[in-house]
């Protein structure tokens, strides 16, 4: 994989990384080693108010939304489901 945007929606806004944002900072790293890749993150507005996301965005590109859930379902459509559903009907 080379030169692609990776995007992760996340509903994180934990008062602190933890290793859940470690490994994703790990994954960006590898990605980026392996082909000039980047990756985009979208958190919930509520995690502007943790600790440790002034620094994260000083770093990485970052957007916020009021609701990841529903920008996933905006821009993927029906989510799972609907992509089950698809699959199960070219089987």
């Amino acid at each position: 994989m080379k030169n692609q945007t990776a995007i992760h929606i996340s509903n994180y806004a934990a008062p602190y990384k933890g290793n859940f944002i470690s490994s994703l900072e790990k994954l960006e790293e590898r990605l980026e080693n392996s082909g000039n890749n980047k990756m985009i993150y979208i958190f919930p507005d509520q995690c502007k108010n943790t600790n440790w996301i002034e620094k994260f965005v000083n770093t990485h590109k970052v957007y916020f939304v009021s609701s990841p859930g529903k920008k996933y379902k905006e821009i993927f459509g029906g989510g799972a489901e609907e992509i089950n559903s698809r699959s199960e009907k070219n089987i």
